[in-house]
């Protein structure tokens, strides 16, 4: 049978319903906020072929899975072939193994600590005692103890590792067994297996926030190369560091093809940020860092960044929806220039430092955006970040450049 494409990867849980029906239950509640399809039969969002019989249906409903979760506890449930004495469990299972022996299916198998601990005392016993019929005693614990016992080394392919030590055969494939007591221990061995680092929700926020910030990163139109920045954001901030502005009503003299390129890279100024991705991330609280001294959550360097990134996009926004405050910018500088376009390169040209002050106090906010962007990219990415260098939003400001380093 063909297996099925899917948008998740989907996991098969089985194992008798009423010994397990409440982790049953718990297991796809748990799995699927992490984005994994889950197949249980007693549920009504199962994948049924409905021309086939309920039971050959789940049967194939297995070969659409990736993992195949075994839980064996006390019960041998119901039997599938009761003349040869296969339990509906020890199909499923006998199904699955089939199919991982094909590399298709990987099977994660659990015994309930409690079964394990009476069949390793019954092994005890049978060794240490001339009856030899103590596998037939009925047990208050478990429903079936010679069949579930036999069952647990066919999981654990026994026969085969015996085999396979004595170099007869190969070693088998897919026979650990993880024993349990609580759902802690299940947790633990399929957040190995199945790659759970953290919860889905944890990783959608942070995967969405790479993209977006990458994406901020091109439109910040600065460029890094063998350690020198360029673009039209650093010719700004080049020609705001070669001048001494001192207030907002004044005029300075600056060179007429210092003034072009000022205004050429002004009209080429890109202002398409996003914060969708990052207000979430500040919103979802996965950056705090938890003071142990003080038994609280704490805004730490990460969060902080994030929440002076979304202010420079928010102000970023909120001059590039002032159109008034960019058109008359962009008009008086070609004006300007109009006026001057008979002169040479070098001649000085009186301008009036109300109009630099937005540009350069943009550039600056871009600056900043692109440098935070940068930091928080890396560190999502696992690399160790450069550190920061921030400029004060206020051109006037006595503070030099802010440096910020993990």
């Amino acid at each position: 049978m063909e297996k099925k494409e899917s948008s998740k990867p989907r996991i098969y849980v089985s194992s008798t319903i009423y010994d397990f029906a409440d982790l049953r239950s718990a297991l796809k509640y748990w799995l699927e906020e992490f984005g994994f399809e889950v197949q249980i039969s007693e549920f009504n969002d199962f994948e049924l072929n409905l021309n086939l019989s309920s039971f050959q249906a789940c049967l194939d409903s297995i070969n659409n899975c990736d993992f195949f979760i075994l839980l064996i506890g006390k019960r041998r449930g119901a039997w599938h072939n009761q003349k040869e004495k296969i339990s509906i469990t020890q199909k499923e299972y006998r199904t699955a193994y089939e199919i991982a022996k094909k590399g298709e299916i990987k099977i994660i198998s659990f015994i309930r600590k409690s079964v394990w601990d009476v069949k390793e005392d019954r092994k005890f016993l049978r060794k240490s005692l001339e009856n030899k019929e103590i596998d037939r005693v009925k047990s208050k614990i478990i429903e079936d103890p010679e069949f579930i016992f036999q069952f647990i080394d066919e999981v654990r392919r026994a026969k085969e590792m015996k085999k396979a030590i004595e170099g007869k055969v190969k070693y088998p494939i897919n026979n650990w067994v993880y024993l349990f007591d609580n759902f802690k221990d299940i947790f633990d061995a399929l957040k190995i297996h199945l790659n759970l680092p953290g919860n889905l929700r944890e990783k959608a926020i942070k995967c969405n926030l790479t993209d977006e910030l990458k994406r901020n990163i091109k439109e910040s139109d600065i460029k890094l190369k063998d350690g020198k920045y360029s673009g039209n954001i650093i010719t700004i901030l080049e020609v705001k560091n070669s001048l001494n502005i001192k207030d907002t009503h004044s005029q300075i003299n600056i060179e007429k093809k210092l003034c072009i390129l000022l205004t050429i890279s002004f009209i080429m100024f890109r202002q398409n940020f996003k914060n969708f991705a990052l207000k979430e991330a500040i919103r979802s609280g996965i950056f705090l860092e938890y003071n142990k001294e003080l038994g609280k959550y704490e805004v730490g360097t990460v969060q902080k960044l994030l929440l002076r990134l979304n202010d420079y996009v928010e102000q970023i926004r909120s001059i590039c929806d002032s159109k008034l405050l960019l058109t008359d910018t962009k008009s008086y500088l070609y004006n300007l220039l109009k006026s001057t376009e008979n002169l040479p390169d070098n001649y000085s040209i009186n301008v009036e430092t109300i109009y630099l002050i937005l540009i350069f106090s943009l550039a600056n906010i871009y600056w900043n955006i692109y440098q935070i962007s940068t930091f928080i990219y890396e560190f999502l990415n696992g690399k160790t970040p450069r550190r920061i260098e921030l400029y004060p939003v206020d051109i006037f400001s006595k503070s030099d450049k802010e440096i910020i380093e993990i």
